[in-house]
This record gives structure tokens, C-alpha cells and sequence, in this order.
């Protein structure tokens, strides 16, 4: 399945690279489209890879694929950026770092667990995938519709109020995100090896709310840290150029905030098999963050007030995600407990 969408990328961005260059008035952008099939199919190996390592509590196999991917990446881009400054370096050195992650964690599964091919059957296959049909038929629609409402702030916000408040957003995501991506990734790993080897729905429950409460006290630390930063911070740090950037970090940080708490518990909704209800969701995201951009552009909202709209409408579907997904697991608890 990642190889079919991949090569349906690298087709379609080879076909139609003007049309979408034109559409986000970036010309240049037009002659990389094709790259994000390469990029996906590397990502969706490293995924495929590390969900199993995960389980299997080999977190090394992941880690090495990561250091891997920024150690090949990142010299690319800086030694293209040296010779030919422009984004062009950025883009292939992103997706060499990916494919050689993604390419290195099969390889690793291969030689370590190649031996287990041996022992499947076509009525086990089958098996399973009668067991977890809801995935394919709910999660791959409700992981297409939360992937585009995620980069929502990249299709349709540039669009709409072109490049400049794209870059304060870039720049606020690789400051507070990128890291608190860090420690989600590497939590969410050991708490999906946990709650998958627990069969008591009560000790699941426990779980659960003893890691949300954690991250919550730690979401809380970092939005009291934003709000708390001098208006100089972003200038001082980057250059006067950014000294805008400040204002759109501290709302921002309320939507990554919130982000790193459901991300990082995410594999609980797989856990007790709510694929439907997960679709809902993601379908109310799709709809809350479009609407939320396109409300704003026709209430002739400038950039920034846009943005505000766009965190709100993050914020309101962060914690509605939050409650439904507290109340299927209490409801889970209840039904395999009587």
C-alpha cells in the first residue's frame, strides 16, 4: 500500500508540479513535488518497522534509524545550501534522510526476523484481517483526514494569506514542537509496548490517566514558559528579522501544546479498537481547521487574527478528542469488567 501511494505521488507530481506550484505561488516548489513520493515510502517504512520494534522492545533498531536519518540529511543540506542557497537543499536532504531511515529499518527487521515468514499461513492471514478489518476500512480515512487538517496552516493558509505568517508558524513549530515531538515519540513507543501486553481494562484505565495527567503538567510548563518570554526573544535569538515571531509562538504553543498530549496517547484509541469513533473525530478536525481558515479569510481577518482563529478551532477539537476518548475508555472499562 505505501509503494502504490508513493508511485501515485511521484505520477501525479511529475504531471501536474505547475498547477500546484501556481496554486501556492511558490514556482519554485513545482520541480520537488515528485520527491514527496520517495519521502513517503521511506516514512511509511521506518512506521512499519518501528511499530513492530516497539512491541518487541528493540527501541535501538528506531533510535539508530533516526540518528541515521539526521546524520545523512543534514550535511546534505548544508552542503547544498553552501553551493546553491535556496530550498531546493532543504527538500533533498529531507528526503535522502528519510529513505535511508526508512531503508535501514527494514533491512534490520529483515535480519532479525526474516525466519518468522516461514511459519505464516493464508487462513492465519485471513484470520487477522477479519480481526482487524476496522483499521484498513476506518483509520487510513481518518489518518488522511487528520494528516490534512494538520498541514491545513500549509495548503489552504497559504493560499489564502500567502508566505510570510507560514514562516513565523515554521519557525514556532521547529521551536516548540520539534521537541516536544521528541519526547512524545519516544514516550508513545514504551506506552504502546505497555498497554499492549495489559489485559486487566482496569490497570489499562490507571495507565492511561497516570501518563495524561503527567503531560498535562508538562503542557502546562511549556505554555507558562511561552507566555513568560521577553518580546525580544525571537529577534534576539534569529535575528530582527523575527522579532514578529513572538506573538505567533505564544498562541501557537497552545495548539502544540495540546497536540502533545493527545499524540502521546494516542495508541490507547487503537488499543480498545475505537477506529469509528477515531474517524468521527478526525472528520470533525478536518472540518473544525478548514473552516476555521476559511471563516477567517472571508471575515477578512488579517494573518495573525487567522491564526488565532485557526489555534482556537485546534484547541476546541484537542479537547473534545480528550473527553470522547476518556469516555470510550471508561466505557470500555465497564463493558469487559462486568
Amino acid at each position: 500500500m505505501a509503494l502504490l501511494g508513493s508511485i501515485i505521488f511521484v505520477v501525479f507530481g511529475l504531471l501536474f508540479s505547475d498547477a500546484i506550484a501556481i496554486y501556492y505561488n511558490n514556482p519554485e516548489m513545482g520541480q520537488y513535488f515528485w520527491l514527496l513520493g520517495p519521502s513517503l515510502f521511506g516514512f511509511a517504512l521506518f512506521n512499519i518497522s518501528n511499530y513492530w520494534f516497539s512491541r518487541q522492545k528493540k527501541y535501538q533498531y528506531a533510535a539508530t534509524s533516526k540518528v541515521l536519518n539526521a546524520s545523512a540529511g543534514e550535511p546534505v543540506k548544508y552542503t547544498l545550501g553552501i553551493f546553491q542557497p535556496s530550498a531546493g537543499g532543504l527538500i533533498w536532504g529531507t528526503t535522502i534522510g528519510i529513505c535511508l531511515g526508512g531503508i535501514y529499518s527494514v533491512w534490520s527487521f529483515l535480519k532479525t526476523e526474516a525466519k518468522g515468514f516461514s511459519s505464516w499461513t493464508k487462513n492465519e492471514i485471513l484470520k487477522q484481517a477479519k480481526i482487524y478489518k476496522d483499521y484498513p476500512c476506518y483509520s487510513i480515512w481518518g489518518s488522511i483526514l487528520n494528516r490534512l487538517a494538520q498541514w491545513a496552516h500549509v495548503g489552504i493558509f497559504t493560499h489564502f494569506y500567502g508566505l510570510v505568517a507560514i514562516g513565523w508558524m515554521a519557525l514556532s513549530r521547529r521551536v516548540v514542537q520539534a521537541p516536544l515531538n521528541v519526547i512524545s515519540g519516544s514516550f508513545s513507543q514504551v506506552f504502546f509496548q505497555r498497554i499492549s501486553e495489559i489485559e486487566d481494562p482496569k490497570e489499562l484505565k490507571k495507565e492511561y490517566y497516570k501518563a495524561l495527567w503527567i503531560f498535562v503538567l508538562i503542557a502546562l510548563l511549556i505554555v507558562i514558559i511561552a507566555f513568560s518570554l521577553p518580546e525580544s526573544t525571537m529577534g534576539f535569538v534569529f535575528g530582527e528579522n523575527w522579532l514578529p515571531a513572538i506573538a505567533y509562538l505564544r498562541i501557537l504553543t497552545l495548539w502544540y501544546a495540546l497536540n502533545f498530549i493527545t499524540s502521546s496517547l494516542s495508541f490507547v484509541a487503537l488499543r480498545i479498537q475505537m477506529q469509528r469513533v477515531a474517524l468521527a473525530l478526525d472528520i470533525l478536525h478536518f472540518v473544525f481547521v478548514y473552516g476555521a481558515v476559511i471563516g477567517a479569510y472571508y471575515m477578512k481577518c488579517d494573518e495573525y487574527q487567522a491564526t488565532l482563529v485557526l489555534v482556537l478551532a485546534k484547541v476546541a477539537y484537542f479537547i473534545i478528542n480528550l473527553t470522547v476518548l476518556s469516555w470510550r475508555l471508561n466505557h470500555y472499562v465497564h463493558q469487559h469488567t462486568k
